[in-house]
């Protein structure tokens, strides 16, 4: 090949012809002065895309840069506090306000019940309260353990707990103006107030039993002392004892006689009130109708017991004094009838209640009915001057 000439002026672009096969490349000859660029063609259609080539290995990390100032802080942020929920109490240390913790000894549950996992003590001992006279507590479960309390005076301790049987015990002296026994105050059998009575010292100082109304709760009929029981009856004479040595006589002698001045007889006086106040006698068990009963003794209470197994009707009383007083209880299952009058009672034992002579009062179980044995009775009109059982209350 020889060398290359001086390169003309390009001319205008003709049509592209058809590409032949490529020679053999030859020597490549010396570059010759680049000559002006002719006009650009039209673009032609851009082929499709290749296959994108495998990735090559990541390099190894370089050095970290240095740390740049610290920017300005940001406000400080808020936590919602909104009621309900569950989980622990979160505390704070008043020596470090800048630190919150929680514990989980006291915690709230899905029940909203809080729960507490440790001992609850004051910090003063005989100080505080735990709720106040208008803000109670419902109810106070206690464990096996024992209800502590302290005397304020001297110091001494009282435990109340439970035996094993569910009974109260107590550690020391229980000490009440009034002590109540018995299941309940509504059932049938009611209850009995036990208390003293009286003065220290004095004669009527004593300890007495009371029954309960189960209707009302208030103390019913008489009350029965605990110390001084009804006398008992006389035991068997002994035997009689050696006769002592006869004494010496030394009769004096006879005085003068002295002047009789018998004054008039005065005007008798009105019968005595019966004394038999607060006595009990001997408990009444019916087996059939009553017509004319013997009350034992001059007692004033009487219990018709709990071994009456049926109701019966009860016409009068034997052994009536003027002014006296008694009270029959029914303490068996069964309604007791007392009736007005009835004509198979004597006359003087009779119940006089109501102005109908065929009427009649039901004493119901744990009831009870008072008389008042009268004397000078006018019966309506037809019988004069008789005596009587007049009713006084029924309950």
């Amino acid at each position: 090949t020889g060398d290359t000439g001086i390169t003309g002026d390009t001319g205008i672009t003709g049509d592209t012809g058809i590409t032949g096969s490529t020679g053999v490349t030859g020597t490549t000859g010396f570059t010759g002065v680049t000559g002006r660029t002719g006009f650009t063609g039209t673009t032609g259609r851009t082929g499709f895309t290749g296959t994108t080539g495998s990735t090559g290995t990541t390099g190894s990390t370089g050095p970290s840069g240095p740390t740049g100032p610290m920017g300005i802080t940001g406000p400080t942020g808020t936590i919602p506090i909104v009621p309900g929920g569950t989980g622990s109490v979160m505390l704070i240390d008043p020596s470090n306000l800048a630190v919150a913790t929680y514990s989980t000894v006291l915690t709230v549950d899905q029940s909203n019940n809080m729960n507490i996992a440790t001992n609850m003590v004051p910090t003063l001992s005989n100080t505080y309260s735990l709720g106040t006279t208008g803000q109670r507590w419902s109810d106070v479960f206690v464990g096996p353990g024992s209800l502590n309390l302290s005397s304020q005076i001297f110091g001494n301790s009282l435990s109340l707990g439970s035996d094993q049987y569910g009974n109260l015990s107590s550690s020391n002296n229980v000490i009440a103006p009034n002590m109540i026994f018995g299941s309940s105050l509504t059932t049938s059998t009611g209850a009995w107030q036990v208390g003293p009575t009286g003065i220290f010292g004095n004669a009527n100082h004593d300890i007495i039993a009371t029954q309960l109304d189960p209707a009302t709760g208030f103390l019913s009929g008489p009350s029965y002392s605990l110390t001084r029981g009804t006398t008992g009856t006389t035991g068997p004479l002994g035997l009689t004892g050696a006769t002592g040595p006869t004494g010496t006589s030394n009769t004096g002698p006879t005085g003068p006689t002295g002047v009789s001045n018998t004054g008039n007889t005065g005007i008798t006086g009105p019968a005595g009130i019966f004394s038999g106040l607060y006595s009990q006698g001997t408990s009444i068990t019916l087996t059939s109708n009553v017509t004319n009963y013997t009350l034992s003794g001059t007692d004033t209470a009487y219990v018709i017991t709990s071994a009456t197994n049926n109701a019966y009707s009860i016409f009068g009383f034997a052994g009536g004094v003027v002014g006296r007083y008694i009270i029959i209880v029914n303490d068996s299952a069964h309604d007791q009838t007392f009736h007005n009058e009835e004509n198979s009672s004597t006359d003087i034992n009779r119940l006089y209640m109501t102005g109908n002579d065929n009427s009649t009062i039901v004493v119901h179980a744990g009831g009870s009915i008072s008389f008042v044995y009268l004397s000078g009775l006018t019966l309506n009109g037809t019988v004069t001057s008789t005596s009587r059982w007049a009713v006084v209350a029924t309950h």
